[in-house]
């Protein structure tokens, strides 16, 4: 189980992964202090954010 806290904030990332919908649609990173730093399009929403989450846990 992977959990992060953001802001004081914990939260399920595995949790917050399954809200994510199948579709195609654009996504933008963030860094810490909330400045974007990508913004990218996927075929399916869900399965890139399962890409880049499990690369981050190794």
């Amino acid at each position: 189980m992977i959990r992060t806290q953001v802001d004081h904030i914990e939260f399920n990332i595995e949790e917050e992964l399954k809200k994510l919908p199948s579709q195609p649609g654009v996504y933008i990173m963030h860094d810490r202090r909330d400045e974007i730093i990508y913004v990218g399009k996927a075929i399916s929403l869900k399965k890139q954010g399962q890409a880049v989450f499990s690369k981050q846990q190794k």
